[in-house]
């Protein structure tokens, strides 16, 4: 067969049958091949048997022993010692149980507890109600509160507390500027009036320091409506003279209370309603006048 046939099937050619001389290995430069081998680094000394921990350790000891990996004395050793310099040389020993207060005392202690109630340094505003504070300071130190943790549950409540009365205020006040405009819309034309007249009875009943109280207490569209009757009685009518038609200013609530007298009074409406009636120009001016009180708008 050609050679090239030969490569075509994936074999060489056969040229010589003749058995070749086998190759002499490499020289070991290190160590005669007579020589013995040498045990491993970590093998007992001749003569000694292979350290165990089966005489020293038993059942879970042996098997805690095995899975950390420990081979000798030496292994647990060092891990002996780096779990104290991990630790530290002092040594807080844990409390018994839930009820053993002097261990957790000695807990919190050291977490930064103060020895007494009266030992907390928070900082709070000035005129901050003692009372509350005396008691807030028994609950925190009889729940192991730090110092540190206790100042900032100090600062984090009076915080919320500033904001809340912020809240509340700006609520009060909107709620006061509604009622106002509430009022004013009721008394209409004769805001001013009525204001005055209500003046009149805060001068006449209010003593020092009680208009603030009420204020507080009523809201001061409430107050100024109080006042008002006060100030309405002393001048004993319903009604303020001084307009060429028998009558001032009034609110839309007063102005269609007499619009309906009016429509009762026989006289007042024959003149109201004849042209050739006598009076028929005042009837007609006053119920005109009246009208508009009624609907300001």
């Amino acid at each position: 067969m050609s050679d090239t046939a030969s490569s075509l099937l994936g074999t060489a050619p056969t040229t010589d049958t003749t058995t070749a001389p086998a190759a002499t290995p490499p020289a070991d430069t290190h160590s005669s091949p007579n020589a013995p081998l040498q045990p491993p680094a970590d093998a007992p000394p001749a003569g000694e048997a292979a350290w165990t921990w089966d005489k020293y350790a038993k059942d879970e000891d042996l098997g805690w022993l095995q899975t950390k990996g420990y081979k000798d004395p030496k292994d647990l050793i060092k891990a002996a010692r780096s779990s104290e310099q991990l630790i530290g040389l002092e040594k807080l020993p844990l409390p018994k149980d839930e009820k053993d207060a002097e261990g957790w005392n000695r807990v919190y202690r050291r977490l930064g507890m103060p020895d007494k109630p009266e030992d907390y340094k928070l900082e709070l505003p000035d005129g901050t109600d003692k009372t509350f504070v005396d008691r807030m300071a028994k609950m925190m130190h009889a729940n192991g509160v730090s110092q540190k943790a206790a100042q900032s549950l100090a600062k984090e409540y009076m915080a919320f507390g500033g904001e809340q009365q912020t809240k509340l205020a700006q609520a009060q006040q909107a709620e006061h500027t509604q009622q106002l405009d509430a009022l004013k819309v009721r008394w209409g034309s004769a805001t001013e009036k009525e204001v005055s007249i209500a003046q009149q009875g805060i001068d006449a009943f209010c003593g020092e320091g009680q208009l603030e109280k009420m204020k507080a207490a009523l809201g001061p569209a409430a107050t100024l409506e109080f006042f008002n009757k006060l100030g309405n009685e002393l001048r004993e009518a319903k009604r303020v003279d001084g307009d060429g038609g028998g009558f001032g200013p009034m609110t839309p609530a007063q102005a269609k209370y007499q619009i309906s007298q009016k429509q009762l009074d026989a006289n007042f409406m024959a003149a109201y309603m004849d042209r050739n009636h006598p009076g028929h120009t005042t009837a007609l001016a006053e119920m005109t006048k009246l009208h508009r009180y009624a609907s300001p708008e």
